[in-house]
């Protein structure tokens, strides 16, 4: 699911009767499982720029999704906002969330309690992937395209400028572009961009000098 910051951890889902997350040590070391705390299925999980605290989002027994914190050292899943409210990523300084509320749409939510603020020009149609390492934009992916289409979304003035486009090099067999979480990753520099496609190939051959 992530690395850690500091690249010695990554988080895993153990897909197990009763699943939880595990931290799978990158070099020498032993695999840490994680306590669930009353969670059932887990959606995703990323790290907090600390590396101290994971961004958890799941569901409850009652099958109720919502957001928590995990605090890596004790274990304790604290949860935010209400239940329904998606958290997506954590500001560089850890002290913001974009979260995806049904009927605001996209909100940054600040931890220290202040007001939450709507992103009311983000286009509903985009998804966020990515804050940028400065802490100005959000880098997100434009929906339903036979192509990844990446713009920049600044958190200032609420423009949108298109970034880059990515396609497969050979565009032989293409079936489609992944859209769903996960299927895009962009560095916070915004340089570095990975993502899925799928492609569907047959073989034709040419037979010559049959037998009459």
């Amino acid at each position: 699911m992530a690395l850690s910051p500091d690249a010695r951890w990554a988080l895993a889902l153990q897909d197990t009767p009763k699943p939880h997350l595990v931290l799978l040590p990158t070099g020498a070391g032993e695999i840490r499982e994680l306590s669930p705390e009353g969670l059932t299925d887990f959606y995703w999980a990323r790290f907090f720029p600390d590396g101290r605290r994971l961004l958890v989002v799941g569901e409850d027994a009652n099958r109720a999704p919502g957001s928590y914190i995990q605090h890596l050292e004790t274990g304790r899943l604290e949860p935010i906002a209400e239940k329904g409210l998606l958290a997506v990523v954590a500001s560089p300084d850890g002290r913001r969330l974009l979260i995806h509320d049904p009927l605001e749409g996209y909100v940054v939510w600040p931890l220290d309690g202040a007001k939450p603020a709507a992103l009311k020009t983000l286009d509903p149609q985009h998804r966020p992937i990515q804050w940028s390492a400065d802490g100005k934009f959000l880098y997100v992916r434009g929906l339903g395209d036979a192509v990844v289409r990446l713009y920049r979304f600044n958190l200032a003035n609420g423009d949108s400028e298109l970034l880059k486009e990515l396609a497969p090099s050979d565009p032989a067999g293409i079936v489609g572009v992944g859209d769903g979480r996960g299927e895009l990753a962009v560095t916070p520099d915004g340089k570095t961009h990975v993502f899925t496609y799928w492609s569907f190939l047959r073989d034709l051959y040419l037979v010559e000098r049959l037998p009459h």
